[in-house]
């Protein structure tokens, strides 16, 4: 979903929208992403970090609002619970198990696979409305809490060895 992400960034552009978008990662698609944003002029408000380790990481969860995962195929992303345990609002689209934890509007917002136009308006609604981007991120944090906290996923372990060893 990178390119519908930049496709949707060019649009917000457009409107004027106070915004900067920041890539994370490499993969397949960074070089012909890199050239969309210098073909469209969008140089001042999308940029790429390449690869980024643990202490990058944190910084770029610490300073930003809105995390956004456009993923055409996923199981369950862990870059969307980072997100989530960092008080970050997400964006996500509803493959794999994403809507087992994400409720729409409440705890995030979800948009179609491949849908520039509901990318789009999500992400204006973030930039638009600090409320919605603070509930969310609040309620998103305590999703992180409640389902992905060490204490919970070791008892969550714990319980499906249970469950083996006392089938047997």
């Amino acid at each position: 979903g990178v390119f519908e992400l930049l496709e949707a960034a060019k649009n917000l552009y457009k409107e004027d929208l106070n915004f900067h978008l920041t890539l994370a990662g490499n993969g397949n698609a960074e070089i012909d992403a890199k050239e969309f944003v210098i073909k469209n002029n969008l140089t001042k408000v999308v940029s790429f970090t390449g690869w980024v380790d643990d202490s990058g990481l944190k910084e770029l969860l610490k300073n930003n609002e809105i995390f956004v995962l456009p993923s055409w195929a996923e199981g369950l992303p862990n870059s969307m619970i980072e997100a989530m345990a960092s008080g970050l609002a997400v964006i996500v689209t509803p493959v794999g198990v994403i809507k087992d934890f994400i409720v729409d509007n409440e705890n995030g917002l979800i948009v179609e696979v491949n849908d520039v136009s509901s990318l789009q308006i999500a992400i204006k609604k973030l930039i638009c409305s600090k409320g919605i981007t603070n509930k969310l991120a609040i309620n998103g944090l305590s999703t992180a809490k409640n389902n992905f906290s060490s204490e919970i996923v070791i008892n969550n372990l714990l319980g499906v060895i249970k469950e083996i060893v006392y089938k047997k």
